[in-house]
Formats: structure tokens, sequence, C-alpha cells
């Protein structure tokens, strides 16, 4: 039975004195609500031995308003289901004098919405093999008198979810019985923000940090983020206009120099943390409610790194980030030992995380938005440079990302480089005199690529084309004369690779990139085979190139005009390239 067919349907007050259901399932929508009794469901029962719901298949409310009120005696609760129960959104309220409020023959999710289960004084307010408690919105709740599982089963909150009641008590992960009760028996809980925080002890790192309570907090009263040994956490505000030491310590320990002791979290600000031991840090308080966050940017000429501010999501749902004029707004989020920079047109900002901005000026901010489908391209359009480098230990040879770059084909789209570990090598994108993570170009042409060693060894760069076709892509190694066709080898998700070596004395201009966007017929044909020779179609001087599929330059001329050329070379596919300044063009060609 469906109560609604949809999640948009109308369900415009229904009252039945009992629903009994053999071998079916109940299906509750009621999402459009205009006034208190529509996608309301009121069931009141006054039979013996009967549930107000009663049914043998699953139970899934998804929205709307569910009041159940039943005296019926026996095994029967208020509801009585005897496959899973599920409520996604909406409200219940089920309430037996006789039994239990909720009795599930198998397991039960409360993944959000706002339950009030009560039970004769004796029996349960919800009843079921494992119970599983989360949260979609911080106005649900829950109200249970009384927990019960069955056939070993176990009662906890979903992963990455915390409540609190209304003494403060923090309840996350498995809750386990005291005194053969549940510690949350009769207590109505409260959605409360959680992130789990990987330890370095078991190959975490840093974290990007942020608090979605609209309030000043201090550190201390988000649970479990203040380790109880000084040196087993820490935790930093960042500071742009700091004449020495951006990053402060908020330690108040006399071996942490430069310490800002005392500081609060802001809401709309960021702050990095790290910890020994991995721990579920929970944020409760009055949450930011609001669909929009303004957050005002710093910016202090001639500091060393002038105009970088760490900010982060105001929220407890993911958010994107926008610029002053409305436009997606670069950013870098971290990941383990360094910085990651991205666009921010295809990827939400979680709750609880915090991000590295730069503002080109004084005057500038960014806005928080509440994250939808629609505040992102449906594909990031870019091409992404990910640089690894070998690292051998005991267990053999391993790699590990050490920094990255974007090409990107959207306008806007621009970030200079942030070093946050200068121990680990760097690629970067040289323009106008500046170091930048993300640059923008119109599709087609040559970037120069730049490298720095930190120390000897074999490295690796992976080029992947995101939501856009290549026409034309090689890396060119400057140092080994190298042309690598990345487009030649087998296609995999993670795009294609080039490995070697590099010392800490090499030129940082070791690279090159060449590409072209789209297919290589249309507009940009620029040969045509008659009579035995290919034309080349050219205004002015250009450099045409001829290639093998194994990225080999078998040729390079110079040429004034359009001309007429031979390709001598076994039967095959090439590739010729004509190179007019800034303007590139590609073409593939068979060669019979």
């Amino acid at each position: 039975m469906n109560i609604g067919t949809g999640p948009n349907d109308r369900v415009n007050g229904i009252g039945i004195d009992g629903y009994e259901s053999a071998y079916a399932s109940l299906t509750i929508y009621g999402q459009s609500l205009d006034d208190a009794t529509a996608g309301h469901l009121c069931i009141f029962n006054t039979g013996n031995n009967r549930s107000g719901i009663d049914i043998v298949g699953p139970y899934t409310q998804h929205s709307g308003n569910v009041s159940v009120n039943s005296n019926g005696t026996g095994m029967s609760g208020a509801i009585s289901c005897y496959y899973d129960f599920t409520l996604n959104g909406g409200t219940i309220d089920a309430n037996s004098s006789n039994s239990d409020g909720i009795s599930c023959n198998r397991n039960i999710a409360i993944n959000g919405g706002k339950l009030d289960a009560v039970g004769r004084e004796g029996q349960y307010g919800l009843s079921g093999n494992n119970i599983t408690l989360g949260w979609t919105n911080v106005s649900d709740h829950i109200h249970v008198s009384r927990y019960d599982t069955k056939s070993g089963g176990t009662l906890s909150v979903a992963e990455g979810k915390a409540f609190i009641d209304g003494n403060g008590n923090i309840y996350s992960g498995t809750i386990n019985k005291v005194n053969n009760a549940y510690p949350i028996d009769g207590k109505t809980l409260y959605p409360a923000l959680a992130r789990t925080i990987e330890g370095y002890d078991v190959g975490g790192g840093w974290v990007f940090i942020s608090s979605p309570v609209a309030a000043d907090i201090a550190p201390t009263a988000v649970h479990n983020l203040v380790a109880e040994a000084v040196e087993d956490y820490d935790l930093y505000r960042f500071n742009q206009s700091a004449t020495a030491k951006e990053w402060q310590n908020w330690k108040q320990d006399e071996d942490y120099h430069n310490a800002a002791p005392g500081f609060d979290f802001e809401n709309g600000k960021g702050y990095l943390y790290a910890t020994k031991e991995t721990r579920t840090l929970v944020f409760s308080g009055t949450y930011n409610t609001g669909n929009t966050k303004t957050v005002n940017l710093d910016y202090t000429e001639g500091q060393r790194l002038a105009g970088w501010n760490l900010v982060g999501n105001p929220f407890t749902v993911a958010a994107n980030i926008t610029d002053n004029d409305g436009n997606n707004k670069p950013f870098y989020v971290i990941s383990g030992r360094n910085v990651v920079p991205n666009t921010g047109d295809a990827t939400a900002i979680e709750p609880c995380t915090g991000v590295m901005v730069k503002a080109n000026g004084t005057g500038e901010s960014v806005t928080f938005r509440r994250a939808t489908a629609s505040s992102f391209a449906s594909q990031p359009n870019q091409l992404q440079m990910t640089l690894t480098q070998q690292v051998v230990n005991r267990g053999g040879v391993s790699s590990t990302t050490v920094d990255n770059a974007i090409v990107s084909f959207n306008e806007g789209d621009l970030l200079e480089k942030f070093v946050f570990n200068a121990d680990l090598a760097k690629l970067y994108i040289p323009q106008g005199g500046k170091d930048f993570a993300i640059v923008t170009s119109e599709g087609q042409g040559e970037m120069p690529v730049n490298f720095e060693a930190k120390e000897n060894g074999t490295y690796t760069i992976t080029v992947n084309p995101e939501g856009v076709e290549m026409a034309y892509l090689h890396l060119i190694d400057n140092l080994t004369g190298a042309d690598v066709d990345l487009l030649a080898g087998p296609s995999t998700g993670s795009g294609a690779s080039y490995t070697f070596t590099a010392k800490t004395t090499d030129y940082e201009s070791r690279f090159k990139l060449v590409f072209a966007v789209g297919s290589s017929t249309g507009s940009d044909t620029f040969a045509f085979f008659s009579n035995g020779n290919w034309i080349i179609s050219n205004e002015g001087r250009a450099t045409l190139q001829v290639i093998d599929i194994n990225g080999r330059i078998l040729s390079s001329e110079q040429i004034n005009g359009s001309v007429s050329k031979a390709i001598h070379g076994a039967a095959g596919v090439y590739m010729l390239r004509l190179v007019n300044g800034d303007d590139v063009k590609v073409q593939k060609i068979v060669v019979r």
C-alpha cells in the first residue's frame, strides 16, 4: 500500500481504525504539507490483540506525519512490522497503552525525521534486531521510552552521526547497556554534527576543520577534540598578516611558540588539526540554519602570504563557495601531508571542513551556499595533473601523491600555488611571474609545467582529462627530449602517465604540455590529401611536425603560408602538429 505515490504527492488526512496487511509493504509519502492535517495519517485502534498498523512486509516512511494510538494487547505494538522498518523523514508518534510503541521482527533504521515512540510501562518504545539511529536535518529528534534489541542485535548511532541529550551528553557509535538498560532510554536525542579524524599513528594526517555552530565556541566545547596529553594533538588558526609564523597554535603550553591561546572557533572560518589517535569530533549547539554565509577575506599588502585565508563550511550540509561576482571560487583542500587544488566547479565542501582560498586585494569575500545539484557544472572540464613519488620501505616500493595542478577549460578558474609542506616536490604552472596550481586555457596550445624536486628519486606525472575529450595531448620532457603521447596508451580512469628520474639540481622548467580539445575534424582541419601529397593550409610562419603513434617527432620544419608535403613512412597513423605562436593545431592522418 502506498499512501501518496511519490515524494511530491499530497495526503490530505486519513483517519482509519487500524491498518492490517498480509505479505504487503507500506510506503508513506506526504511531502507537500500545507496545513496541520496535510500528509497526516492518523490511526486509532481500540481492538484487542491488534496494532494500529500491523504489516507483514517492510515499513518505509519518506515524509508526512503518522500518528498511531493503540490499546491492543498481546505481542502487537502500536506499529507492528515483520520485516525491516525505515524512517527517512516526516514524523511518527506511536503510543501504545498495552504493548510496545513500535515492534519489528527485523532491523530498524531511523535515518531522519521526528520519532516519538512510547510503550506501556515494562514494555518497549522501540523493539527490533539491530537498531540504527541517524538524522538528516538539525530539526530532527528521537524520543523512545525504552529500547529493545532482539537476537543479540545492537543499538548504534549511524556512522558519521552523533546525538546530544538535554543534559549535554554525547552519543555516537555503538551504545551499550548499563545496569541492563540503555543510557538513552526515555531521553530525547537531538542532532549533533560529527566528523571522524583519522589519527596519524594509523596513517592519518593534517585536516582542515570548521564549526557549523552559529555562535563562536571554544575548542574545548567540541567533544573529543582536545587530547589529554598536550603532545597528542595540534590545533592552529591561519593569520596571513603575521610577520613571522602565519600558523598560530592554540595551545597555551610554553613550548608552543607564536601561540594564540584562547582563540575560539568562528562560524565560516577554517582551522588546521591533527590527532595522534583516531577521534570523532562532535560539534553541538545552535547550528547555522541559513542558506548563505558571507565571509570577509583578509589581505595585508606586503606580507609573505598576503591574501591567503583559511575558511570553512558554516553549515551542517555540503556547501559550495563563490566569489564576489557569484562565480565558483577555486580552493585548496588538504590531504595528509599536502594541499590539493580544486576549481570548485563540480565539488561540494563537506560539513565540518575547511578550505584555503586566495584574495587578490582588499574588500574581497566569499559566500557559502547550501549545495544543490544546480550549484555545479555537470562535469569538471579540466586536465588534472597528479605528481607521485616512489618510496622505498620495508614492504617494498610504493607511490605517494605529493602534488597536483590543473588546466581548466572553464573561464575564470585561477588559483596561485600555496606551499603547505616545503619538504615535498612541487608541480606548478608559471604565468606572469607567478606560480599557479590552477590556470585557465581556451582549449589548445602549449602550457609550461614546472617541477621542483626536493630529493633525488623517481617520480610520475599522471594527466587525466576530466569531462573533456582531447584530440591531442602530449607531455614534453625538456630535459630528456622525450615527447610522450598521453592518448596513445590504454585508456584508464586515472589517465595516462610518464615516469622519470629527477635531481634537486634540475632546472624547474622541466616539462611542457601540448594539447587540443575536441575532435580534429571540422574548423581545425588544416591538412588535406590531394594527388599523393598533404596540402597544409596555413597563414604566416609556423612549425609543422610529423609525429608517430609512439610520440616520436619524425620531422620538424618551418613553413611560411600553405605548403604541399609528402609524408614518407610506413603505412599507419600519424599526427600533424602545426604551431603558430600560441596557436597549436593537431590533426590525425592515415598514411596508406
